[in-house]
């Protein structure tokens, strides 16, 4: 019965003992190594580039602190157990690291989407401004021009339209800002406080704009109301059109200065948010 005993021990031992080797083996924590660095960086490759600083301003401290301990951890790894203990580690670690990554590229696109709609909104607005041709007036104003009395009227709705238009544009553009920011708080809050900062930052300007476009599309419909109640009493003539009254001339000279001094306004503010 002893020898049997002895036997048995023996041969456990033997199918121990090569199992304890393998799990200590160099070769192994070499390999766990290699995989260690893969998942890392694969993690981290999940994170926009330019969102770089911001990966490691939310993780950097955890990578920091918990990959030198993780190989170190790896280095005496002799048990199973402590294998399993060093891949369950490394995983939670590159899984915090991946899914904070998904989460800056759902923030990236969103970002990149309001952008872009920024952007077409704006080219909109100006295409939309652009098509009313209020320049018009002018150009049949310019000296050796021909005047066409018969686009006033036409002129004239213009003018109102494009009141009414821009007036229009900017509602949406509020109701546009709202919706951004409420797409933004759904994938990072700070962020969408910091669109609610850099609209309102501009939206002083934006409304000096608005109002400046109203005054000028305003001065107009004021300059060619004037033109169309005193069709009969001026006359077109190579230096513009020419009033048989001076009252009436003063009248148009003041409309006119009033526009040219807003149009200069308009320009000012654009040139100064243009990009240098």
């Amino acid at each position: 019965m002893e020898g049997a005993s002895s036997t048995e021990n023996r041969l456990a031992d033997s199918v121990a003992r090569p199992v304890f080797r393998t799990w200590s083996a160099w070769w192994i924590r070499v390999l766990l190594f290699i995989a260690h660095l893969a998942l890392l960086v694969a993690a981290a490759s999940l994170t926009p580039s330019n969102y770089a600083f911001q990966l490691g301003e939310v993780a950097g401290s955890v990578i920091l602190l918990s990959t030198p301990f993780l190989w170190l951890l790896l280095w005496y790894a002799r048990q199973r157990r402590t294998v399993l203990l060093f891949c369950g580690l490394v995983l939670a670690q590159t899984g915090l690291i991946a899914f904070v990554g998904i989460q800056f590229r759902a923030e990236d696109r969103v970002v990149r989407e309001i952008e872009a709609e920024g952007v077409q909104r704006q080219s909109t607005w100006a295409t939309q401004m652009a098509n009313f041709h209020l320049e018009r007036v002018f150009e049949m104003l310019t000296p050796g021009n021909e005047f066409r009395a018969e686009e006033l009227p036409g002129l004239l709705e213009q003018a109102r339209s494009a009141t009414v238009t821009d007036r229009e544009q900017w509602d949406q553009m509020l109701a546009w800002a709202s919706d951004a920011e409420k797409r933004l708080a759904a994938v990072n809050l700070r962020t969408a406080a910091e669109f609610r900062r850099g609209f309102e930052s501009t939206r002083a300007r934006n409304e000096r704009v608005q109002a400046l476009n109203r005054e000028y599309s305003a001065g107009i419909e004021k300059l060619v109301t004037l033109l169309i109640d005193k069709q009969g009493r001026y006359h077109s003539t190579k230096a513009g059109p020419e009033f048989d009254r001076q009252q009436d001339a003063d009248a148009f000279n003041q409309v006119l200065k009033g526009l040219n001094a807003t149009k200069q306004k308009v320009d000012a503010e654009l040139r100064s948010n243009s990009p240098k």
